[in-house]
């Protein structure tokens, strides 16, 4: 019945129902707006009009536009000589293929003052609606809670209970409960928690393709099986708590891939850590305490607690990364097998990593510039060593190898590639010693920095990337020093750079691109058993800005001998003969164009 009063006081005295009023019948959606044209199929002729809309007098007029509600909550109104239907939120509760059902009376007024009233049947149909936010309760029995959309609050109670929602907080409380978090595909999920309470639970956290997943679960007592899941990208925190718990990172798609996060502190005996399916399963530990993690085949040890993790692929751990502790932590993955990738990113404090010494891991090492105590041992895969130095204070990396080496206090082993980032000013890195295998600097330098690199000792092949960041013209100062016994690459765009190049045959460049010469004047010197080097990037002559080779350790004593002992012209550069057994080899420049001031003799 109606829940508004008429606006006007005007009534019909003769009102009845029919015959020149028929009843209509309508459709629409829950939240339809629908309009009618209720007198099309009238009697009446011309000389009829809409009436009224009361619905307990329907002699009583209703002005156009004025709105009535219904019993069912939803409005009718004249508008433009039809009547509209307005559901509003009234058939919300419709589910997906629901239909129900709402009626209202109308009126017209014929010419000769007979108002005839007829009734209007309209069908809704149920829709999907967009996810509302519930707070759900269970009660001490076993219960089965459907969160469906919105961020949900559900508490289930005691009870083994079963609970699935997509996004909030479930907590299964008491018994042995299954709580499942998924997301269809496509979009960002986040927010949710997992709480599986006391009992022996399951716990499903899951992402359609295309979802980040972030949340926490939290196993609670008993022995727990929390599963990670579904084709999307999992980040969850995780703390499975007391009892021995399985965890299983199982990303279904060759594009997802499962995450998790937490303390070392969080393990027990008797846990099980396992990847599943062909994905890329990731174990990420992060924790702000002293740590130390053994990783021995299918055996991890966290701080005395010993887990059995399979299928994992890749691994990282990250200590402190705010530097507001001096933690200290142990890295053992010397008997490692099965993973294709480890990273570590060390804080303050004294820390040791070893890496593994066979399979094809990848290994890398960041450490921030408090290194003092540290020590870097590589193993069988491609390993890196990352410094991180801040701003606005000088920095000195030394570069050594096994029996007292360091980088800024590192002990080094074996490293295939150590990379030096310093940002103030006054820094300089240093290297000597006996580092094994390949070794690498790259060194990111920032406008009037002075800085030097000397490999002087080392028994590797070093490789020098000498870079600044598109800086390159405004550096002054530099001091560049190599000599390994093998055959290195050397690159510089930097100015007055001194280059030694040691045994082996060497690359030297100079040079930016194809560009020459435009860096200040370079020296490149020359030493006993130097192998067949070569050297880009040389300005000859003797203005300002000239190159220089010094080539006093063979005897040479003048131009003259020097343009004796070479061959070559143009494009294919002048070789020099140093002796029977080293030479070294100016590229892109022609005889006539060295002066003697390009050289430095005895």
């Amino acid at each position: 019945m109606s829940k508004a009063a008429s606006t006007t006081t005007k009534a019909a005295q003769n009102v009845k129902a029919g015959p020149q009023a028929v009843a209509d019948v309508a459709s629409g959606g829950e939240n339809q707006v629908i309009t009618i044209d209720v007198m099309a199929n009238d009697a009446g002729g011309g000389g009829k009009a809409l009436w009224s809309l009361d619905q307990t007098n329907p002699g009583v007029y209703t002005a156009p536009g004025t709105a009535m509600t219904l019993a069912s909550g939803a409005t009718v109104r004249f508008e433009g000589g039809k009547v509209v239907y307005d559901p509003g939120q009234a058939f919300d509760h419709l589910g997906q293929g629901e239909v129900g059902a709402d009626s209202f009376t109308y009126a017209i007024r014929m010419g000769n003052g007979v108002v005839s009233y007829a009734t209007v049947t309209v069908t809704l149909n149920g829709e999907s609606d967009g996810p509302v936010d519930e707070y759900l309760v269970g009660t001490e029995g076993d219960d089965t809670i459907h969160g469906m959309g919105g961020h949900d609050h559900i508490s289930s109670g005691g009870g083994n209970d079963y609970i699935d929602f997509a996004h909030g907080v479930a907590d299964g409380g008491a018994g042995n409960d299954t709580i499942v978090a998924s997301g269809p595909a496509g979009g960002f999920f986040v927010g949710v928690t997992l709480e599986g309470g006391d009992g022996n639970d399951v716990l499903t956290l899951e992402g359609g393709a295309g979802f980040i997943v972030f949340g926490d679960v939290y196993g609670g007592a008993g022995d727990d099986v929390i599963n990670f899941g579904g084709a999307g990208d999992l980040n969850p925190r995780l703390a499975p708590g007391s009892g021995a718990d399985t965890i299983n990172l199982s990303a279904t798609a060759a594009t997802g891939s499962a995450s998790i996060q937490f303390g070392p502190g969080e393990f027990g005996a008797g846990d099980v850590i396992q990847g599943v399916g062909s994905a890329s399963d990731y174990l990420d530990i992060r924790t702000e305490g002293d740590g130390n993690l053994t990783v021995a085949g299918s055996s991890w040890t966290f701080n005395g607690e010993t887990v059995s993790v399979a299928g994992i692929d890749r691994l990282g751990f990250y200590t402190d990364q705010n530097g507001d502790f001096a933690i200290n932590n142990n890295f053992d993955f010397s008997a490692a097998t099965g993973l294709t990738e480890i990273e570590v990113r060390a804080g303050r404090g004294s820390d040791h990593f070893v890496a593994p010494t066979s399979g094809e891991a990848a290994t890398r090492f960041i450490i921030n510039e408090d290194t003092t105590g540290d020590s870097f041992t590589g193993g069988g895969g491609f390993d890196l060593l990352t410094i991180m130095a801040t701003t606005g204070s000088p920095h000195v990396f030394h570069i050594n190898g096994p029996g007292g080496g360091l980088v800024g206090g590192v002990q080094v082993v074996g490293a295939d590639r150590i990379e030096a980032y310093l940002g103030g000013a006054g820094g300089e890195v240093i290297a000597a010693g006996d580092l094994t295998g390949v070794v690498a600097v790259t060194f990111d330098a920032y406008p009037f920095f002075t800085a030097m690199v000397d490999f002087s000792g080392v028994t590797g092949s070093a490789t020098l990337d000498y870079r600044a960041g598109g800086y390159e013209s405004v550096f002054t100062g530099e001091s560049i020093v190599i000599g390994t016994k093998n055959d290195d690459v050397i690159r510089t765009a930097r100015g007055n750079d001194t280059i030694t190049g040691g045994a082996g045959d060497d690359r030297i460049d100079l040079s930016n691109g194809n560009f020459r010469g435009d860096y200040g004047s370079d020296r490149v010197v020359v030493g006993p058993g130097s192998g067949h080097d070569q050297l880009f990037g040389f300005r000859p002559g003797a203005g300002p800005g000239h190159d220089v080779i010094d080539l006093s350790a063979y005897g040479f004593s003048s131009l003259a001998q020097v343009l004796n002992a070479a061959e070559g012209d143009g494009a294919y550069g002048i070789r020099i003969q140093l002796d029977g057994a080293n030479s070294i080899t100016v590229a892109d420049i022609s005889m006539n164009e060295f002066t003697a001031d390009n050289f430095v003799f005895i």
